[in-house]
């Protein structure tokens, strides 16, 4: 599981560093769960773009708590039951 936190991307090269982080990655499986809506939308589509390079799984943040940023207690149920 990648998870990106929404406020992550200000420090990083997103797109270069996602792609190395993906490519260092063995596995059967990848879920990759997407920034807030509330981030900067290219970086949701960076996300996109990379997961849909490797075939990966991509989730959108269901439940999102007041703070519209982090799941609720259902929505990290939901994270946890979609392995």
């Amino acid at each position: 599981m990648i998870s990106l936190g929404s406020n992550d991307f200000n420090k990083f090269q997103t797109r270069d560093e996602l792609n190395y982080l993906r490519h260092s990655i063995d596995a059967d499986r990848v879920l990759w769960i997407l920034p807030a809506h509330n981030s900067k939308e290219d970086i949701r589509e960076v996300v996109m773009e990379i997961a849909d390079n490797f075939g990966d799984d991509v989730m959108d943040i269901p439940n999102v708590s007041a703070d519209g940023v982090h799941p609720t207690g259902a929505g990290y149920k939901k994270i946890a039951k979609s392995f």
